[in-house]
């Protein structure tokens, strides 16, 4: 987003907005934009579809098969949009018989794995289960550092001691590398020398079976390799000897995905004395999963988020598998028994939320064993769900589905403000069995949906649509749906921006737009969440006296023979849906080269050409600096269009979108703007966010760009009026929430550019300016094919520079604020006491001073709430000033005094 200091200097604006209770309510009655009402019926077996509960509430899935009547069945009738006639059948999938009928699976408990750690003579304390095809499935927790302080209120810190995830794909992924470190006591060791911590059991580990009659004196079958492992769903997926184990008579567990029903009714095993396996019956009291434990306040780390079902009987082992008592199929694993710290109960990670994760992960490892297993999984038609889970933001983006590509071909009638033409995605399932699947829109009139060339049914309300699949597809799938719409679009206020109108904006003949952060489903539908980005074909219709102008390449105009020309523009690299951009007005164009080839071309109004070439001539140089900060420009063409909007200044891909006041502007104005926004296609565009809460990561890195580019190109002085401007902007605001917790309206507030900005300027000190540009080109190149959150930044710290980060983040990333003190100081005496309560670490330069010419530099090596030291000095000092090279954000009040105080009044928490 547009750097805000150049045109909104908005101080004190922080709109704090509660998470929507729901997006589309259940039950809630849509009227479709033709046709009779439709009923949109929660789904009581939709496990995956769900949204915006509070954390640790149970919440009902949001939506299922669509409907005209709750209990509808088979030969019912539902007035469905664009369907050719009424629809039979759309009713809960149980009445449909659309789940599959299979036969009884043999007694399950064969399946039922005690995993022996080496040395440990005791009774097992974990267990899991046997897939089949060599596949041993079990929890992560008692494998990984973080996991051992799994059900911990107060993780360990640092990002590098814990495995999100893990993949044996050879990739050196932080997941790969936390299997090679061990933290013995503090001390960061390799793992092969270590013998602290719970994953260095996977070294001679195994497992037996006490259904096919093992003992503790039995040899287990060795666990050959960790597989997979996953944080978020308390998984671990060994691999062992098949033959070893099914010579054994072990029968494998069948996999189901198909979600429970309220109440039901399942069998868990365990043991009991002397080894004997038994299955105990229990209950399921709800089909949609919990995010458990609560989370009350924000941490970085933890505490866990693991979407869980509660059974009715406390105490079951960790990692005992759960088993449908009806089929036998294996329907979940409990991750937390009688060790909880905090929670009795037995936590079940249901298969049906964690299959589709398996899916992807043969796929990353091209495992066919793994593939195998999933083949003969028992699955029912599921609902794409109407969330990716954001935490800030869980009304925007879809789940079960990636768009690969759209192609917009829109016709735009600037008198009548209006939008009109076909929006086409392809798209690819990533779940099994998808039945339907949401989409961001709103404001749209939707008139007709095919897939695959199918008209299929769909309903849209408020801000979502959900279109019907003729028949659910296989994970991997790819379709194409197209989408005839109509708009009058409108800017919105939106809640993330409350000060900014955002959207479509029609200007006397001219169109433009601004989507950050959710503005792009109000004119097109879309998986409107920076995490699903995609390629992209522009197909704008115009009056043949403008021009339009979109992202990427411009490859003809095509004569309409009705006063128009079709523009058509490409994005071949993949995008978010806010980067899009369309301009339309009588546009004129300069073009010029880079020195590495890099073709640019400015889109100017016709009569403002001579201006454009002098502001935006000194994009090439901006280019260079940037390329020797961030590497390689990431993409063949750049540019900028301007639009008659104040204050609005936008990424957009490639072709940045500037306010045409900048034709006006001074060079340093115009080279700061352009600085920020050209950085954010490097840290933005091609290193995109996982969730908008860690926006900082975005506006942080193209802010501290904007600095180092003032300095190179005005002198030192204009980088430190913009750090001082910056931390003044940073004392004033009101903002108490972390820099990586935003509140929804704090997401573009002052800490988000300012404070960023400083996080990176300190860190820069602490790592040392190698380490540092180091760090930003393998942030560039690292996650340029996957999107980014805080935790990967500073985990990827942590690496470059060899160092422990976790104090420098802690009070950085997850303190709000900045810190504050009183300095007191007589002759080379000093006492700093804090204003705050929390204890920053800082090294805070201190410049005593007697003449113009005669001063000495000391470091106040700050630890505590009270700071005392004393500094002989050759000179009785007149001044102090601290901090006065700006490398430390702090605001420090200076009072000369003749005596010391004895000591701080030390300020209570809240205070």
């Amino acid at each position: 987003m547009v750097n805000y200091k150049h045109f909104q200097r908005i101080a004190g604006i922080i709109l704090v907005l509660g998470l929507l209770a729901g997006v589309i309510p259940a039950g809630a009655q849509f009227t479709p934009l033709r046709g009779e009402a439709v009923s949109y019926q929660p789904s009581a077996i939709s496990l995956t579809s769900h949204c915006c509960a509070a954390p640790g509430e149970s919440r009902e899935a949001d939506h299922g098969p669509l409907s005209n009547s709750v209990g509808e069945g088979v030969g019912g009738e539902a007035a469905l949009v664009g369907a050719q006639q009424a629809a039979p059948g759309f009713s809960p999938l149980r009445q449909q018989g659309l789940i599959p009928q299979t036969k009884l699976a043999p007694d399950p408990i064969t399946a039922f794995a005690a995993v022996i750690l080496p040395g440990v003579k005791t009774p097992p304390a974990h267990f899991g289960v046997y897939l089949g095809e060599g596949l041993l499935l079990t929890n992560w927790h008692p494998w990984t550092l973080d996991g051992r302080e799994y059900t911990s209120e107060e993780p360990i810190l640092s990002p590098s001691r814990h495995a999100p995830a893990y993949d044996a794909d050879g990739v050196d992924d932080p997941g790969e590398q936390i299997l090679k470190m061990a933290d013995c006591s503090g001390i960061w060791t390799e793992t092969a020398a270590a013998d602290c911590l719970p994953f260095t059991w996977i070294e001679g580990a195994g497992a037996i079976f006490p259904a096919a009659g093992d003992t503790l004196d039995s040899a287990p079958v060795p666990i050959v390799s960790l597989l997979y492992a996953s944080r978020h769903y308390d998984l671990a997926l060994f691999a062992v000897d098949a033959q070893m184990v099914e010579s054994r008579g072990v029968i494998p567990a069948r996999l189901s995905a198909i979600p429970t029903g309220a109440d039901h009714a399942v069998n868990a095993a365990e043991l009991i004395a002397d080894m004997q396996p038994i299955l105990t019956p229990a209950r399921l009291p709800t089909g949609t999963p919990a995010l458990l434990p609560a989370v009350e306040t924000y941490s970085l780390t933890g505490p866990w988020r693991v979407p869980s079902l509660a059974a009715d009987v406390p105490n079951l082992p960790q990692g005992s598998p759960v088993f449908d008592a009806a089929s036998s199929d294996l329907i979940g694993l409990v991750w937390r028994g009688s060790g909880s710290k905090t929670q009795p109960e037995s936590w079940i990670t249901p298969a049906a939320a964690w299959i589709p994760a398996l899916f992807a992960v043969s796929d990353e490892l091209n495992n066919n064993d793994l593939r195998a297993v999933l083949a003969s999984a028992n699955f029912a038609p599921l609902d794409g769900a109407l969330t990716l889970d954001d935490p800030i933001a869980p009304e925007l983006g879809n789940g079960g589905i990636d768009v690969l590509h759209y192609t917009l071909d829109l016709a735009f009638d600037l008198d009548q403000k209006t939008i009109s033409g076909t929006a086409a995605l392809r798209i690819r399932a990533t779940i099994p069995q998808l039945n339907t699947f949401g989409l961001d829109a709103a404001g749209l009139e939707i008139e007709q949906v095919t897939v695959d060339g199918q008209d299929a049914p769909f309903i849209a309300k408020e801000q979502k649509m959900i279109i019907q699949i003729p028949a659910p597809l296989d994970y991997g799938a790819e379709f194409e749906t197209v989408i005839r719409y109509r708009a009058q679009p409108q800017p919105i206020t939106s809640r993330y921006m409350p000060y900014l109108h955002i959207g479509v904006f029609f200007d006397e003949g001219r169109v433009s737009m601004l989507n950050q952060p959710d503005g792009a489903h109000t004119w097109f539908p879309c998986n409107d969440h920076p995490s699903d980005r995609a390629t992209y074909d522009f197909f704008v219709r115009v009056p043949a006296d403008l021009a339009a102008v979109a992202n990427g390449v411009p490859l003809d105009a095509i004569n309409n023979d009705d006063g128009t020309y079709t523009h058509h523009w490409q994005m071949i690299d993949p995008m978010a849906t806010y980067l899009v951009t369309i301009a339309i007005a009588d546009y004129a164009s300069i073009e010029e080269k880079t020195s590495g080839d890099v073709q640019i071309t400015h889109y100017v109004y016709a009569d403002r050409v001579e201006d454009g070439r002098v502001v935006f001539g000194y994009t090439s140089a901006a280019l260079d600096m940037l390329q020797d900060l961030f590497g390689p420009y990431p993409y063949a063409t750049y540019g900028h269009v301007v639009v008659p909007r104040v204050g609005m200044a936008l990424e957009t891909q490639a072709m940045t979108t500037m306010p045409d006041s900048l034709l006006d502007g001074t060079e340093e104005a115009a080279f700061g703007l352009m600085v920020h926004e050209l950085a954010h296609q490097w840290v933005g565009n091609t290193v995109s966010l996982k969730n908008w809460v860690d926006i900082w990561l975005n506006e942080g890195f193209a802010t501290y760009a904007e600095w180092l580019a003032r300095e190179q190109r005005f002198g030192a002085e204009s980088a430190w009026a913009a750090r001082d401007f910056s931390e003044r902007q940073l004392m004033t605001d009101q903002r108490t929430t972390p820099l990586a917790a935003p509140q929804p309206g704090e997401m573009f507030s002052a800490a988000s550019y300012d404070k960023g900005a400083w996080l990176l300027h300190m860190l820069r000190g602490q790592i040392g300016d190698d380490e540092f540009i180091a760090l930003l080109q393998q942030y560039a190149e690292t996650f340029s094919t996957r999107p980014v959150d805080s935790a990967d930044f500073w985990r990827l710290a942590e690496e470059v520079s060899g160092q422990d980060l976790g104090w420098f983040f802690e009070q950085w990333l997850l303190w709000g604020g900045i810190p504050r003190y009183t300095l007191y100081w007589s002759k080379g005496d000093v006492l700093l006491c804090a204003d705050q309560p929390d204890l920053y670490r800082l090294d805070l330069p201190v410049r005593f001073i007697q003449t113009e010419f005669t001063h000495e530099d000391v470091i106040l090596k700050v630890r505590e709430a009270e700071t005392r030291d004393s500094f002989p000095l050759s000179f009785l000092p007149g001044e102090v000033v601290v901090d006065p090279d700006q490398t430390v954000l702090a605001q420090v009040q200076i009072q000369p005094i003749e005596t010391l105080p004895v000591g701080c009044a030390i300020p209570a928490a809240g205070n």
